[in-house]
């Protein structure tokens, strides 16, 4: 695999380099190459970002099966799909019970559920449940930048300074987590 940085404006080369890896440990070839691309993103283009961390022990490739099915569908966000996602999200859990991501994700699909678009279940149970899950995720993890995002938005509807720690902590940990910038704008719009 060959990754190359080119000017979009002039088309000017500015880096590239040549990865061939056996691929014994997929996870651990992806972690490789995204942080040697970052890294020289960072060099050429001077940004000052960070690297964020990914849990490192090893993944169960069922379990992250599942877990990628119920990223599928829950970006649809019909309730049919979240119902499926969910599905997806809790047997990822059954077949690795520590991968917080899963967790994470088995929250959200229950916090959704209780929104007024896609499921009929009452807020007071979908949040309440989501936030045990979440909390769940982040005893696993709590340096996910994800459970951080959505234990913030979970707070959102009763306490907004709690909710405000939780986006930015999630901020803080991925600068890239879209969803917690989209949360965290929305509750300070709302907010004033």
């Amino acid at each position: 695999m060959t990754a190359q940085l080119i000017e979009a404006t002039s088309d000017k080369h500015l880096w590239s380099t040549t990865y061939d890896r056996e691929m014994l440990d997929i996870f651990a070839v992806q972690d490789e190459i995204s942080t040697a691309i970052i890294t020289a993103l960072k060099e050429k283009l001077g940004l000052n970002a960070t690297i964020p961390s990914r849990d490192t022990r090893e993944i169960n490739v069922a379990a992250d099966n599942e877990y990628l099915k119920g990223r599928y569908f829950i970006v649809r966000r019909t309730p049919d799909d979240i119902e499926a996602a969910l599905a997806h999200f809790v047997k990822a859990t059954e077949l690795d019970p520590l991968y917080a991501q899963a967790w994470t994700n088995v929250a959200l699909a229950q916090f959704l559920l209780g929104e007024t678009n896609y499921g009929q279940t009452p807020q007071s149970i979908t949040f309440r449940q989501a936030n045990i899950v979440i909390d769940n995720a982040m005893a696993i993890n709590p340096e996910l930048s994800a459970g951080n995002g959505l234990k913030g938005l979970i707070h959102i509807k009763n306490n907004n300074a709690i909710a405000e720690k939780f986006l930015t902590k999630a901020i803080t940990l991925d600068g890239s987590n879209a969803q917690a910038h989209g949360w965290l704008g929305a509750l300070l719009y709302l907010g004033g």
